[in-house]
């Protein structure tokens, strides 16, 4: 669909390469994909281990990210006790790459009383709630702010 060859994609491994090679990596790419995952350990690898923050949250490269890697991408998200690895509500610190002037969920479901939370926390925290379903796209440019959504995305907004 994108195009993209094999031969053009790099995977990184935190865990095998050096902070100076995944530092070249960085440099020499014009996209940079976070996958998802645990949130919380792909924060300590970035931020603690490999002290890559200060380029990813600069950077002028596309950033993609999935499920954690799209969460990650705000100052500050949460993670409802369905998606979460211990099973609580909880907050959490991200790169910050975007100015979270809203939240985004991930893996939402047509659940009532899930959906009742997200918009409790939209109201509490006077933050609109993104909710991206399985298969829903938010697409957020970090230069002018503006943000596109595409189906399935629903919006819990501030009243």
């Amino acid at each position: 669909m994108l195009d993209i060859r094999d031969e053009n994609i790099i995977i990184c491994n935190c865990y095998r390469e050096s902070r100076d090679e995944l530092l070249k990596i960085l440099e020499d790419v014009d996209v940079i994909f976070l996958p998802g995952g645990n949130p919380e350990m792909m924060f300590s690898k970035v931020v603690h281990d490999k002290d890559l923050l200060y380029v990813l949250k600069y950077t002028k490269k596309i950033v993609i990210g999935e499920s954690a890697g799209c969460e990650l991408q705000l100052r500050r998200y949460f993670i409802t006790a369905k998606n979460n690895y211990y099973k609580y509500f909880a907050f959490y610190d991200g790169f910050g790459l975007i100015d979270d002037n809203f939240y985004i969920d991930v893996h939402t479901i047509n659940n009532k009383n899930y959906l009742n939370k997200l918009e409790k926390v939209a109201l509490e925290c006077k933050k609109d709630v993104y909710a991206i379903y399985d298969g829903g796209l938010i697409v957020y440019n970090r230069e002018n702010k503006s943000l596109d959504t595409f189906n399935p995305v629903r919006k819990f907004e501030v009243r």
